[in-house]
């Protein structure tokens, strides 16, 4: 990492909260000595941090003036920083920007482990002594999870094989996290000493076990989403159960649920995938790092290592289940839902017909009541006239009960009806006349239209035939050609001729002579040895 982006980065006072509470336990294994290692366990003040880093430079350093790495002893130094404040990050680290610097100085850790912890960036990588001096020979491994919640951490383990001492740094773990992880160590110790690689595979067992009970988690919450579509044991459903609309369902609540499982199935692929490449530089280390190949220690890293690479694919088949039933719960989400709008649909059509129907009831009934009253309407007027005062139809007599002008009233009254319905007849139907012929109108405009349309869509894709080029090493076009023997012809047609191939520049063309004659097959023989094509016409 380069000097300018490290200091910009530990100048940045929001991710450091200097904080007490430090953990640390230092495992001496003896090179003559059959027994239990001794274990030793602090706690540090933030300000006794660095002290605590050079002190274990300073013992490397002795053990290698002094022999301690030739007698076959061993020291494993471990710093569990304090429990992470927030849930989701591991910043702000709880050590101060200086103390933080000379961490990485005195254990000469790459500057790029501080930038993948407080960025957020999943790494797994190895990184060697970057000391010129003699002896200068020491290596190790960075790694940092992108769990979400759960086992998010961040290790630095540097070894120095020629003390044979192995100090690690562990940012990020909550506080259940770390007495978990400390009291793992202890029960490890005898390991530890002698294979530092078995302190990732503690922590990598614990990440590994969360993840499966988070895949374990989103495959029940599946099956409960199964079970509510109806797609969970359908071979068991019932007829009444097929048959239910399943209006009871939110399938907007379903549809997030999926969403979000979808995700999840994302996220643990991606951990998967960063877990497969902590096996990988684990076990490099483990080879580089274990003096005897055959030792217990050894071998029990190699055991929990293959154990963790199958415990991996184990996952994936999981997860990649999950995520392919996720997918088809989500076609059946938009099946039930376009079953839904097609049942709407058909309740929607099912009451417009009804509205229909009334409608018409309506009608008819309003039509009879415009018939009666054109009926009785011109009655009403007749009579309404002749009782006028101008007009006198009295009877001539006082016994008389019916005036001898009856035959004119019944007259009047039946020419006007006759009139009266007749012209309503003939309006009501020029009416019809009218909209049906606008109705043919509106039908021809449309069909002349698509006509239109297509004729102008043949007339590109002739134009687009009549354009084709092909190169001929000069040599004139059979378009060319025909126009230069005076026939205006029309090229319908342009297709490899199936007696030969197009290396031997073989074409045929339907060629419309503009003389009375059938359309004619011409062969065209195209060849960069001949100076104009040869012609061959046939009926």
């Amino acid at each position: 990492m380069d000097q300018v982006l490290l200091d910009r980065l530990l100048g940045d006072a929001t991710l450091f909260a200097p904080t007490g509470g430090h953990r640390a336990i230092e495992i001496y294994q003896a090179g003559n000595a059959a027994g239990e290692p001794q274990v030793q366990e602090t706690v540090l003040a933030e300000k006794q941090v660095s002290a605590w880093c050079r002190e274990g430079q300073q013992r490397r350093e002795r053990f290698s003036g002094g022999g301690g790495g030739d007698d076959g002893s061993s020291l494993f130094r471990l710093l569990v920083c304090s429990p992470r404040v927030l849930d989701r990050d591991i910043w702000p680290l709880p050590v101060s920007s200086s103390t933080l610097a000379a961490m990485l100085h005195s254990l000469d850790i790459p500057a790029l482990f501080p930038r993948a912890v407080c960025r957020h960036v999943p790494l797994a990588t190895a990184f060697e002594s970057l000391d010129t001096g003699a002896g200068a020979d020491g290596f190790g491994i960075l790694l940092r999870t992108n769990l979400s919640h759960t086992w998010q951490y961040a290790l630095a383990l540097a070894h120095d094989p020629a003390t044979r001492t192995t100090t690690a740094l562990l940012f990020g773990l909550r506080s259940t996290e770390a007495d978990e992880v400390l009291q793992s160590v202890r029960h490890s110790a005898r390991h530890l000493a002698a294979c530092p690689a078995v302190l990732p595979c503690i922590l990598m067992d614990r990440g590994l076990d969360e993840l499966v009970r988070d895949a374990e988690e989103r495959r029940r919450s599946l099956t409960q989403i199964r079970i509510e579509t109806g797609s969970q044991g359908f071979h068991h459903a019932t007829i009444m159960a097929m048959r239910d609309d399943r209006d009871d369902l939110d399938l907007d609540v379903l549809m997030q649920k999926l969403t979000s499982l979808s995700d999840s199935c994302s996220g643990m692929a991606a951990v998967c995938k960063m877990q497969h490449s902590f096996v990988d530089v684990v076990s490099a280390f483990e080879t580089a790092t274990t003096a005897i190949a055959k030792s217990s220690s050894g071998r029990y890293a190699r055991q929990q290592l293959r154990f963790f690479g199958q415990f991996l694919h184990g996952v994936e088949s999981k997860v990649a289940y999950t995520k392919a039933s996720v997918q088809d719960q989500v076609q059946t989400i938009y099946t039930l839902i376009s079953q839904r709008d097609s049942r709407n649909h058909m309740a929607l059509a099912r009451t417009t017909r009804r509205l229909a129907q009334l409608s018409r009831k309506d009608s008819t009934d309003m039509r009879v009541i415009s018939a009666v009253t054109l009926v009785f309407l011109p009655a009403t007027f007749t009579s309404t006239l002749f009782s006028a005062s101008f007009f006198d139809f009295q009877p001539r007599a006082p016994a008389d009960k019916v005036s001898p002008w009856i035959w004119l009233y019944c007259l009047v009254t039946a020419l006007l009806t006759c009139v009266v319905l007749a012209s309503w007849w003939h309006f009501s139907r020029r009416q019809h006349v009218k909209a049906d012929a606008a109705a043919r109108r509106e039908s021809k405009h449309q069909h002349q239209h698509q006509n239109q349309n297509q004729n102008q869509n043949q007339r590109e894709d002739r134009d687009d035939d009549e354009t084709l080029a092909l190169d001929t090493h000069d040599a004139p076009s059979p378009v060319e050609t025909v126009l230069a023997l005076g026939r205006r012809a029309r090229i319908d047609d342009f297709r490899p001729y199936l007696g030969g191939s197009i290396s031997e520049g073989m074409f045929a063309r339907k060629v419309t002579l503009p003389f009375d004659s059938p359309s004619r097959t011409e062969t065209v023989n195209i060849s960069p040895t001949e100076q104009a094509p040869a012609f061959r016409f046939g009926h």
